[in-house]
């Protein structure tokens, strides 16, 4: 094989390789995130490789940052070895690396996390964000969260948050973030779990199965209901107390009683940084420019690539 030879294999590989990752990220978009499903819910779980890969929370992953990156410096590349010969297609490679650099630095630099929020409460969001001072304290209240149903009333159709954001009404739902500075809110699952009022001499709290109270120095727990003796089973410093469902009893010389609240939904919002995005959107616009203007550049000198 000559010299030549050899440059043009390696040139294809190289396309080939560029091309598999490109199809790589396209592909992950389709991959069930963790943040789509309730907690403990996510159908992947007991797969290794989805796990090792984080494939399962790809968008936000090292991995996927470390991709756009790679795929960044081989639109580079193909410049510099000249894998693409007219100007326009330098030009659109350029812009391609630009706009994939672009995403790299949104995944590597700018935050993301999630809150989760039950029906009634109010979340300083101002503690977690990086905003200035004009910006002011941001609290955020979920007053109610409404769900609609399919017909065959099992699969949600839709669902979405009301919300009270610094005193104005705001409703959060699926593809409808809304904005917070240089944040986006973005509607990604829910949780419902029925709550407990909780009695515990002058003290009374919202609790539900699971939840811990530490009071006069002992841990109390909401462990669960038994559903044939009617009557719920808590632990008191790891010992099992049970409470009447339609009475109360004494703990530690004091009247313990539990009533049921009901069912309660827990938004779980994703809240994303999208500070130097502007110059995404500027390449794109840059790109579809010089796309517009000659529709045939990536035919120009296809013989020779």
């Amino acid at each position: 094989m000559n010299k030549k030879s050899f440059y043009m294999t390696g040139i294809r590989v190289f396309q080939v390789l560029t091309l598999l990752l490109l199809l790589l990220l396209i592909v992950s978009t389709f991959i069930p995130q963790q943040n789509m499903f309730p907690p403990g819910e996510y159908p992947g779980k007991s797969n290794v490789l989805t796990k090792v890969l984080f494939l399962d929370r790809f968008y936000d992953s090292p991995l996927n940052a470390g991709l756009w990156l790679l795929l960044s410096l081989s639109m580079i590349a193909a410049v510099l070895l000249k894998a693409v010969h007219s100007k326009g297609q330098r030009l659109l490679h350029f812009i391609l690396a630009l706009v994939f650099l672009a995403v790299a630095f949104d995944k590597f630099s700018n935050e993301r996390f999630m809150i989760s929020i039950r029906e009634g409460e109010t979340v300083p969001l101002h503690e977690q964000l990086r905003l200035p001072e004009r910006y002011g304290p941001q609290q955020i209240t979920l007053q109610r969260f409404e769900m609609e149903m399919h017909e065959d009333g099992q699969t949600p159709k839709a669902f979405r948050s009301h919300l009270l954001l610094n005193d104005e009404e705001s409703v959060l739902e699926v593809n409808k973030p809304l904005s917070i500075g240089p944040y986006r809110l973005y509607q990604s699952a829910y949780e419902n779990e029925y709550y407990f009022l909780f009695r515990f001499g002058d003290l009374e709290k919202e609790m539900r199965f699971g939840d811990t109270l530490h009071v006069w120095g002992k841990t109390l727990m909401l462990e669960d209901y038994d559903h044939q003796r009617r009557q719920f089973r808590l632990s008191l410093d790891g010992e099992s107390v049970s409470v009447p469902l339609m009475g109360g009893t004494m703990i530690s010389g004091s009247a313990a009683a539990i009533r049921p609240l009901g069912e309660r939904y827990i938004s779980v919002i994703e809240v994303a940084e999208v500070r130097g995005l502007w110059v995404l959107l500027l390449a794109s616009l840059l790109y579809l420019v010089v796309m517009a203007t000659d529709f045939r550049l990536f035919q120009k000198d296809g013989g020779r690539d």
